[in-house]
């Protein structure tokens, strides 16, 4: 029988596709079945799918049209995207869908109008991983041209969260074929961390994720500022991953004069789950998510997070027990961000306990198995 053949494309534009990566990642390997060829100027996808045993084109890349000097150069973007779309043709006419994980607007100024004229029905699936809705995207010309090139009947437009979609739809920039499926995590062999209650005087908290200031890391150092901790109290705080504002970020911390609060910065964390065993708490302080994997992941482990009360938080929260709806703060608010940090601190017992992290495994084996998501996906590749 033969293999149902999914084509990626993609073009980086910009960096900080870290979850994307790790989604498309989890997405393929849970559909051995299908038949998975990757083209585009993208060096971590074209790494992860050679390492995964498909074929990986590493071809040139479009242009992004986000200001006037590189709308000059849409011109010989379509001209490009016409040479990649002849070169590789038997690649996109046998595909039976075109997946887009990202750099949508690029794609639809390269080589996707040419798939469109020629293949008008071929489904194309354009993943929305993005955590906001920007205005670049609505007031860009080329987003017509997206909305044109998606307007199959068997196309859609995939967001990671219910109100990630209803960001969208709120600023008119959701197309009519829009869903949503959330993001799963793979089950792993869950053992319950007995290292929770090992030293009371001692809390180890963490965060792991792109070093940008949309993280909230700021809101964070500030917070640990305003703690109210007692003499034998000590904080440490691990902070796991890499990105663009490490600079500005890390003195922030550096700043923190106080001998109870110890920080280690981790960087690039291979293995989640032996970071997540080290912790007694992970603390997500976002400004703005789409749908954060490692929030899933901590769960899937059977450890609390801290969030903000951002939507996409909000409405992953609402699948876990009434005591993770207590471990959230207000967004941006460092005051209530500590607030919170001394209250689990205070009731750091109810969240140790073996039956308390395997419910929370449960719940999401439940709710967001990589398996379930698989399935929702099958339903439109």
């Amino acid at each position: 029988m033969r293999k149902k053949k999914i084509l990626y494309l993609s073009n980086r534009i910009r960096a900080g596709y870290f979850g994307t990566e790790k989604f498309l990642n989890n997405l393929i390997t849970a559909i051995p079945e299908y038949e998975h060829t990757f083209i585009g100027h993208d060096e971590p996808f074209n790494k992860m799918f050679s390492e995964l045993g498909y074929i990986s084109i590493n071809s040139f890349g479009g242009f992004e049209p986000d200001g006037w000097k590189k709308r000059l150069f849409a011109p010989i973007s379509f001209v490009c995207g016409l040479y990649q779309f002849l070169r590789y043709f038997n690649f996109f006419k046998s595909a039976d869908t075109i997946v887009l994980p990202a750099s949508i607007i690029a794609e639809s100024c390269f080589v996707l109008p040419y798939v469109k004229i020629a293949f008008p029905d071929k489904p194309i699936i354009s993943l929305i991983h993005k955590n906001s809705c920007d205005d670049f995207i609505v007031k860009n010309w080329a987003y017509s041209l997206y909305r044109w090139v998606m307007s199959g009947p068997k196309s859609h437009q995939v967001f990671v969260a219910k109100s990630q979609q209803e960001a969208w739809v709120e600023k008119k920039a959701a197309l009519k074929n829009s869903i949503y499926i959330f993001n799963g995590v793979r089950k792993e062999s869950f053992e319950c961390s007995k290292k929770s209650l090992e030293n009371s005087k001692v809390l180890n908290i963490g965060f792991i994720g792109r070093i940008h200031l949309d993280k909230g890391l700021d809101v964070l150092a500030q917070a640990l500022e305003k703690i109210q901790l007692n003499k034998e109290t000590e904080i440490h705080l691990h902070i796991g991953g890499e990105g663009e504002d490490f600079e500005v970020i890390k003195p922030l911390f550096d700043q923190i004069n106080r001998g109870n609060i110890i920080i280690s910065w981790v960087g690039f964390v291979k293995d989640t789950g032996s970071f997540f065993s080290t912790l007694d708490l992970l603390i997500y302080p976002s400004r703005k998510e789409g749908f954060a994997l490692v929030l899933l992941e901590a769960y899937e482990r059977g450890l609390s997070v801290l969030t903000s009360d951002i939507p996409s938080f909000l409405e992953a929260k609402e699948y876990f027990g009434s005591f993770e709806k207590d471990l959230i703060f207000a967004n941006e608010n460092s005051s209530n961000l500590a607030y919170k940090l001394e209250y689990f601190l205070n009731n750091r017992e109810k969240y140790s306990t073996k039956i308390y992290k395997t419910k929370l495994h449960e719940d999401l084996v439940k709710n967001f198995s990589l398996e379930k998501m698989a399935q929702n996906y099958k339903k439109i590749l």
